[in-house]
């Protein structure tokens, strides 16, 4: 059976796993039960990430951990979407999600071509004309993610696969899978500096967020019902985010993490939250008959495991955030192994037809250069060709638009001075983008509604969006409209994910675009 390695790196501790590899039937399916072969924990010092190479180099040295490992990274800056996209194929969902979240990449000074991405892609919605997919959509700088792995590869480990905390959870939640297939179960890492919380439903995430937050706080022994009530509002807050997007609640909460007391927090968010809670620190999923040694620190350590063991047991994990060049150059090398035995093997083959071969490869030669000499003076008649064609298409689409606007810009104008009437106070139009369909015209409306919380922001979008139904000049919108919640910060105390500029301190803003019809 082959086995992985996976190893989980936090701020100043890694935790190290080797199982065996399962592959879930599907995100709700039970599995095998897993064996753990081998695990390991140690410090290291942030500052100096030789500790951390020489912890994973006694490790490998005094576990025999094998070199093919997965590794899941705490505190990359990252970037996770839900989409809603038409069915297409991989390459091109990944270019749309790319450009989708080109400006939230730009935040972590990354272009899109310099970020690590994935894409998982979700249910068809039913009776949509044309149908629409959920695709959730994570990045993070490719820059960000080299740093990390140098001292790891450095202790000569052969690294597969990258993940973040939220991505491992969602790994997690396919390995161990918690209520029915349609409930929204949220799984939470709770760790001493940082935590990880992700809302999963069919095995899709639908929100992700790493807490730069955890339970040791300011005192190295956290006073349970002051970390109980702080850990209930974080939760309570996304929670309240996830229903008002999704129109539904977070039905159970299965919660992970290396706070030794992480059971007695149940009762305390039961009463807060009002939801059912699950605790991960039983065996599930993992197979008993052959724990590792020693087994009872393995089982009171397996809460705290939990992350490092779902990057290491799943084989096909939902993502991939190694940069592309490593998995391309990997790819190749994985290639040239293949064909190298068919090549020694037909070197004789190659050798006994060579003369007839070259011969007819030089008369072949001679005649792809008559061929390119031909394109050569053929390219300049046919650019000039193109050119005049496209300068004809240009005029007459002008003219075309002309004559449109013409004919229908007074009622273009009316509604647009029927959206400024309308719009309420906190509600600013940031974009408006009119393009003609069939009969009609189709106005892709952007803004942002700032308030003092997002629920109030939430209010005036929609009343914005009823008005503008109930419009003489407008139809329905054609779809939900696409929702953000930012909040504000101080520029000179924004760090990169806290917070817009164009935002006032203290306050919320509720971004949102939506398309309505505009019959002529």
């Amino acid at each position: 059976m082959p086995t992985r390695v996976g190893i989980e790196v936090s701020a100043d501790r890694c935790r190290l796993i080797e199982t065996e590899l399962r592959t879930p039937a599907s995100a709700q399916a039970a599995i095998e039960p897993v064996r753990v072969r081998s695990f390991h924990s140690f410090d290291w010092d942030p500052a100096d990430p030789s500790t951390l190479t020489a912890g994973l180099k006694a490790a490998r040295s005094l576990h025999g951990f094998s070199r093919n490992a997965w590794v899941t990274f705490w505190g990359v800056p990252s970037v996770f979407r839900l989409l809603q996209l038409p069915p297409a194929s991989p390459a091109h969902i990944e270019a749309i999600a790319r450009r989708e979240a080109g400006d939230e990449l730009a935040r972590f000074g990354a272009l899109s071509a310099d970020s690590a991405c994935g894409v998982i892609p979700g249910d068809t919605s039913e009776g949509e004309d044309p149908p629409r997919r959920d695709v959730a959509f994570v990045a993070a700088a490719t820059s960000d993610i080299r740093d990390r792995l140098q001292p790891v590869t450095a202790a000569g480990f052969s690294i597969g696969g990258v993940l973040l905390p939220s991505m491992a959870l969602v790994s997690l939640a396919r390995l161990v899978p918690a209520g029915s297939p349609r409930d929204a179960v949220a799984y939470l890492s709770l760790g001493a500096d940082a935590s990880a919380l992700v809302i999963v439903r069919n095995g899709v995430p639908l929100f992700a967020r790493e807490l730069p937050w955890g339970y040791q706080g300011h005192a190295r022994l956290p006073d349970r019902e002051a970390l109980a009530t702080r850990l209930a509002s974080e939760l309570r807050r996304s929670f309240l985010f996830f229903k008002q997007t999704f129109r539904s609640g977070v039905e159970l909460l299965v919660t992970c993490g290396d706070y030794r007391e992480l059971r007695s927090l149940t009762a305390p968010l039961i009463k807060s939250l009002d939801i059912d809670i699950e605790t991960l620190d039983s065996p599930a999923g993992i197979d008993l008959n052959r724990l590792p040694a020693p087994e009872q620190r393995f089982r009171d350590d397996l809460a705290a495991l939990r992350i490092a063991w779902a990057t290491a047991a799943n084989a096909h994990p939902p993502v991939n955030l190694l940069p592309r060049d490593i998995l391309d150059a990997r790819a190749r090398r994985r290639q040239m192994l293949t064909f190298g035995g068919a090549a020694a093997a037909g070197i004789a083959l190659a050798a006994l037809l060579y003369y007839p071969a070259d011969r007819r490869a030089g008369v072949e030669e001679s005649r792809v250069q008559q061929l390119r000499e031909t394109l050569s003076r053929m390219e300049p008649v046919a650019r000039e060709r193109d050119q005049v064609r496209l300068t004809s298409a240009a005029g007459a689409a002008q003219r075309v638009a002309l004559a449109a606007l013409g004919e229908h810009g007074p009622r273009l104008g009316r509604a647009l001075e029927h959206l400024s009437a309308v719009a309420p106070v906190g509600l600013a139009l940031t974009s408006l983008k009119i393009r003609a369909e069939g009969g009609q015209w189709r106005a892709a409306l952007g803004g942002v509604a700032i308030a003092d919380n997002p629920a109030i922001g939430q209010g005036l979008v929609n009343q914005f969006l009823r008005a503008v139904a109930a419009s003489p000049y407008f139809g329905e919108a054609t779809g939900q409209p696409a929702l953000r919640v930012l909040s504000g910060a101080r520029e000179g105390a924004r760090a990169p994910g806290q917070g817009r500029g164009d935002i006032p301190q203290g306050k919320s803003g509720v971004e949102f675009t939506v398309e309505f019809p505009l019959p002529r």
